[in-house]
């Protein structure tokens, strides 16, 4: 169905052994998948709780829940792990509520924008995802001069399992 989010999902036992996968989408290599989702995963298996991380596969970005198949009570099976692209439909619903275009961004490149940025390069995206994400990671404005044109920004890095992550928006 258009504009509805694909889900894959992972099953991993206790040992760490891939038993199963699905995915709705064929351009999405699982084992690249399973690789960067590894964090969460290890984390679900150590703590027996359910973790969320956010990752990067090729120039897509995906929200990720790993959560524990408890065997009995205490003895830990597996884990279970979904994983959702933060894409255009999660963009476009966002500035549906807010109002605001928003601006996804990885590293090194812009995964998906609402249409303020159709005539804005990656680059100077990304300069300006960094001037508006303050250093302490406390979000607060910022008046951008893009191509001659005027915004007030206010970015901010998605919660991720990786301390050396610039994921954000």
């Amino acid at each position: 169905q258009q504009g509805h989010p694909r889900g894959r999902l992972l099953f991993i036992n206790d040992q760490g052994v891939r038993l199963g996968a699905v995915s709705r989408d064929p351009q999405l290599d699982l084992s690249v998948l399973e690789e960067r989702c590894q964090a969460s995963i290890e984390r679900c298996l150590i703590d027996g709780q359910a973790s969320e991380d956010m990752i990067v596969v090729g120039n897509r970005l995906f929200d990720v829940v790993s959560a524990p198949i408890f065997v009995g009570k205490e003895i830990i099976g597996g884990v279970l792990t979904f994983a959702s692209e933060a894409g255009q439909t999660l963009a476009q619903q966002f500035k549906e509520l807010t109002g605001a275009d928003f601006v996804f961004v990885t590293e090194d490149r812009v995964t998906t924008a609402t249409a303020l940025t159709v005539p804005y390069g990656d680059r100077e995206m990304i300069d300006a995802f960094r001037r508006c994400v303050s250093k302490s990671g406390a979000p607060a404005p910022v008046d951008l001069a893009l191509s001659g044109n005027h915004f007030l920004c206010l970015g901010g890095q998605f919660r991720t399992l990786d301390p050396a992550s610039t994921l954000g928006y």
